[in-house]
């Protein structure tokens, strides 16, 4: 994921449509499409519904399309979190299932990097985590009130 794809996401959500999105960005059409099919197989979701000449979002597109520019501060950024004490972090043993190592990867990406700065897919892509993982991360820091959304 870089943010070559963020910005054809964008534009294609913008203008409706891939040849639109091509157009205004005066760039060939399989372009926009190759790279919108590349991005959307690397978040592992579909983001737009293709039609005759259009592309509208799906509900995972719609929900990426908030969720990429969102931004996070820390409620305690001097202090420990003490994220085993809320149920956030365990140690990681060899045997942990590898969903949950990065999980767990993704909560001190997130903890880090929420200087209100930083996007959550600029967390991902830093982290070279899924999209989806730091999005359920900051969920669950939200949730314990560890992050809060940054304007």
């Amino acid at each position: 994921m870089n943010s070559a794809h963020l910005d054809l996401f964008r534009a294609v959500l913008w203008h409706g449509g891939m040849t639109r999105a091509a157009a205004a960005l005066g760039i060939g059409q399989p372009h926009v499409s190759r790279a919108i099919a590349q991005f959307e197989a690397n978040l592992g979701f579909p983001l737009f519904v293709r039609g005759h000449g259009s592309a509208q979002p799906t509900q995972e597109g719609n929900a990426f399309a908030r969720e990429a520019d969102r931004t996070y501060a820390s409620r305690n950024p001097y202090g420990e979190p003490q994220l085993g004490r809320r149920g956030l972090y365990r140690e990681v043993s060899s045997g942990a299932p590898r969903e949950e190592e990065s999980f767990q990867r993704a909560i001190l990406w997130v903890l880090n990097l929420a200087d209100g700065g930083h996007s959550l897919l600029d967390v991902a892509e830093r982290a070279d985590l899924p999209f989806g993982v730091v999005a359920d991360a900051a969920a669950a820091l939200l949730d314990a009130d560890l992050i809060e959304e940054w304007p």
